[in-house]
């Protein structure tokens, strides 16, 4: 019954295709960076399937990969956590998706809506993200018990900080730190040097049909968080991209534009030739 949900990816090289990157030998850490900063700045963020066509969202892996890969669409966490976990697997790495309460802006501590992947390398657990809607570590971040580290190849963390702050900085710099024998915080130090929580995780495993209740908690439905609104976010070389309902703004650098979308197509004209979403017919 649930035997699509884990299944392996049609074409592994079509995806590694669809994120710019070609494929190596050893699954092993300077790849696995790279595959996490090439999808987040291949493949965005966007939830138009739940906002604008009121379609159901399948986390079943020939669906995913069609819609993501063939269609050249994005999805949210749980569509895009999804395929990246399963590409790990077929790639060669030791991978599972686990879940997430988002801290990130909120003042309690709210229900698991979100999801990620662990992966081992050398033993050690690493925390990899490729579809949370704010900010995430553009490289895998291991979960260690030492808030004070600091962690990630030093090239990916400068390109994040010129995405997100002033560049030679070292904002934007995560770091994981454990709150008990469950759970870890994500944190990070943002553009004023201060630090910040993100998320919470565990290491627990989950299986893939776990996260069917919770998809549809926060798709479907007029109350669904990604009914009420459009989101859109894609990171790039020297900054980010985003979409807010009907506020496009722009990061180059320091630089930050804004621009109000009055009209749906003015919002799909810059879902198209900005974030490169395939908008169905």
């Amino acid at each position: 019954m649930y035997e699509n949900y884990s299944a392996p990816l049609p074409d592994a090289d079509a995806y590694l295709e669809r994120i710019g990157i070609g494929r190596r030998a050893d699954p092993d850490r300077a790849f696995l960076d790279s595959l996490i900063y090439a999808h987040q700045t291949h493949i965005p963020f966007e939830d138009l399937d739940c906002w604008k066509y009121k379609k159901p969202i399948s986390l079943e892996i020939p669906a995913l990969f069609d819609k993501i890969v063939v269609k050249k669409r994005g999805g949210f966490c749980f569509e895009l956590n999804r395929l990246f976990g399963q590409a790990l697997n077929d790639l060669g790495f030791r991978a599972y998706t686990v879940f997430c309460r988002i801290l990130y802006l909120k003042d309690e501590l709210p229900p698991c809506t979100h999801c990620a992947n662990i992966v081992y390398l050398e033993g050690r657990p690493y925390f990899c993200d490729v579809g949370f809607g704010g900010p995430q570590p553009p490289y895998a971040v291991p979960v260690t018990d030492e808030p004070e580290a600091v962690h990630g190849d030093s090239g990916i963390q400068r390109a994040s900080a010129a995405a997100h702050s002033d560049p030679g900085t070292l904002a934007n710099v995560f770091r994981t730190r454990r709150i008990d024998d469950i759970w870890f915080t994500l944190s990070r130090t943002n553009a004023k040097g201060e630090e910040e929580d993100i998320l919470q995780f565990s290491l627990i495993p989950q299986t893939p049909q776990e996260f069917i209740p919770a998809c549809r908690f926060c798709s479907e439905g007029r109350d669904a968080v990604f009914a009420k609104t459009l989101m859109a976010g894609l990171l790039t070389e020297n900054g980010s991209l985003n979409i807010t309902d009907n506020v496009f703004t722009e990061r180059e650098g320091c630089d930050i534009s804004r621009t109000v979308l009055e009209t749906w197509e003015e919002q799909a004209a810059v879902l198209r030739e900005k974030f490169g979403i395939r908008l169905p017919e």
